[in-house]
């Protein structure tokens, strides 16, 4: 139970935060995301806001070698998140988790940071399921395709965690982000919200629900935003758990009765004499 509650918290505090807002069902970006986040911002009990762009992109290595007829370059597609890093860090610490190279400033340019499970190097398996970059290393350059349009960028480090959906990002600042994708509209697809310590996220999410947030957005805990998969493990190795004490709870059980049994028998001269001379059953017992 332990061990998976390490990567509950790791997605609580690194991806999720206290109060996750998502996108509602079939929307790509969350409309008025700028209100919401000053309306989060004002919310008593808030210490920081952090709003995410994400679309999806293709990642592609070696991509100035000439190919032969027909050949395939190295191309992984994944999610790529357009951040303000100054508000990401406070928010979430991603800067922590940067366990390579070095942390993105807002003035980067053509700089990313990749999760660790884009990179063969930092993968301990080979599946089809989880394509990677087979080369690339901190410093190497790619080229990244997003919205159509392609840039070379450098990766300035590299970002692992115990949740995927860190490990298979790659980070860019928001002011980039929206100039590749002409996203000038600010609509963010997610925003983090940090409370201060003692203060209970339950209620500061029914206080941005207040505001009217809930028509344009998923506004939820950490604990109800939690991945479907993280939820079937906490079940499951609960349920170990349960087993396993019930086990002790029977063998602590069994234990005892032999310790009595045996301390019984070998004193049933002893008391063969207390209820010879009268003493009660009860007290003997």
């Amino acid at each position: 139970v332990g061990m998976i509650e390490g990567v509950v918290q790791t997605i609580k505090v690194h991806y999720l935060g206290d109060v996750f807002i998502s996108t509602l069902k079939g929307k790509s970006f969350i409309q008025h995301s700028q209100d919401i986040v000053k309306a989060a911002e004002r919310t008593p009990g808030v210490a920081a806001v952090s709003a995410r762009y994400l679309e999806s992109g293709i990642l592609e290595e070696d991509y100035k070698r000439s190919k032969k007829p027909g050949e395939v370059g190295d191309v992984v597609a994944t999610n790529i998140a357009g951040i303000d890093p100054d508000a990401e860090d406070r928010t979430s610490e991603l800067g922590r988790l940067v366990v390579e190279g070095e942390y993105l400033s807002p003035d980067d340019y053509d700089q990313v940071l990749v999760g660790s499970l884009l990179l063969k190097k930092y993968l301990d398996f080979e599946s089809p399921n989880f394509p990677v970059l087979e080369h690339s290393i901190l410093g190497s350059k790619i080229r990244l395709t997003l919205s159509g349009n392609v840039r070379e960028v450098t990766i300035k480090g590299i970002v692992k965690s115990k949740a995927d959906e860190l490990d298979r990002r790659v980070f860019m600042t928001d002011r980039q982000f929206r100039n590749i994708t002409n996203r000038f509209d600010y609509t963010a697809a997610e925003i983090v919200v940090r409370v201060s310590p003692g203060v209970d996220s339950a209620m500061v999410r029914d206080a941005i629900l207040a505001t009217g947030a809930g028509e344009y957005a998923k506004v939820q805990t950490a604990e109800e935003g939690e991945p479907k998969f993280v939820k079937d493990m906490k079940k499951t190795f609960n349920m170990l758990g349960t087993m396993i004490s019930s086990i002790g709870l029977v063998v602590a059980s069994i234990t005892i009765f032999i310790v009595i049994f045996i301390n019984a028998i070998t004193r049933r001269k002893f008391i063969g004499i207390l209820k010879g001379i009268g003493i009660h059953a009860l007290a003997i017992e």
